[in-house]
């Protein structure tokens, strides 16, 4: 078998418990290196170490490819106290063998043109900041992401074939920012109703998005410390903003443009008029000033 390409090992653990928080006090099995997989050898020696938890693993590692075609070695894995990167792996079409992952600091997945299905991520109910899914072409679906209720921040860019964002659909709160970006074939936010409070909203060149509906239940726009929160929306397909018309608690600034057809900004009315959000709108098919509002021109048919 091909060496294993870790940073040194102490001994094969044996003893878990997976019943304790694995944040507060690492179980016996709990392997506390950095460990990088970058070959399907790779991955088969690890899982033979049997640890049930690691600070940081990397999946795939480099920008070069890999032989990695399946991970169902690693269903001895529940935790990891750091980061989970799963990148630039061209033969990996689904993430089965990760089933059992309960927690994880980070979750990155990055770079891999099969994938297809990440859904074995269902027992995923603990991530402690940030979620990171980029230029995975063949990705239909975010389904397996159901147990993320919080994040610090979400980046969705350069993943083509979704359609919407369901799979995050429990998801409540955001504390940075969430960030949709070049997913040419995104239709609507589907996943995100029940999303109610965030940082930022970055909605970037996008230009199948029609619809804001599914935000219907947002109601905060938050500062963080002196960063002012804000909503971002360029490049889609909207015609209304329809949707934001629940946010009550906002400040920072909103910022539309160059969306072609985007011609009804009722929805933020009372943004404008009484939270004093700074207004931006240049390049969509209706750009109204601020005293529009107050004016009751905001939309044109």
């Amino acid at each position: 078998m091909k060496k294993l390409l870790l940073f040194f090992i102490t001994g094969i653990l044996v003893s878990c418990h997976h019943d304790d928080n694995p944040f507060d006090t690492p179980p016996a099995c709990y392997g506390s290196s950095d460990f990088y997989l970058r070959t399907q050898a790779e991955v088969e020696a690890f899982a033979a170490l049997g640890y049930c938890g690691v600070q940081n693993l990397v999946i795939g590692g480099g920008e070069g490819q890999n032989d990695i075609v399946s991970l169902e070695a690693l269903s001895g894995l529940y935790f990891s106290r750091g980061n989970i990167a799963i990148q630039n792996c061209p033969l990996l079409t689904s993430l089965e063998g990760l089933n059992n992952v309960t927690n994880t600091t980070n979750l990155y997945i990055n770079n891999n043109n099969a994938l297809t299905d990440i859904s074995a991520l269902s027992s995923l109910i603990d991530l402690r900041r940030e979620l990171y899914i980029t230029d995975n072409s063949e990705l239909t679906s975010l389904n397996g992401l159901q147990g993320i209720t919080r994040a610090a921040e979400i980046g969705i860019y350069n993943c083509n074939k979704l359609k919407n964002m369901s799979g995050l659909n429990n998801l409540t709160k955001v504390d940075g920012t969430l960030a949709i970006d070049n997913c040419a074939n995104l239709e609507s936010l589907e996943g995100l109703n029940n999303l109610n409070s965030v940082h930022g909203i970055r909605l970037f060149l996008n230009p199948a998005l029609a619809s804001l509906q599914q935000l219907e239940n947002l109601k905060t726009i938050s500062n963080i410390d002196d960063s002012s929160g804000y909503i971002s929306i360029s490049g889609s397909a909207l015609t209304t903003l329809a949707g934001l018309e629940g946010i009550t608690d906002a400040e920072g600034s909103l910022n539309f443009e160059d969306n072609l057809a985007l011609r009804d900004f009722c929805a933020i009315t009372n943004l404008i008029r009484y939270n004093g959000v700074a207004f931006h709108s240049q390049g969509n098919y209706y750009n109204p000033y601020v005293s529009d509002f107050t004016n009751g021109n905001c939309s044109i048919p």
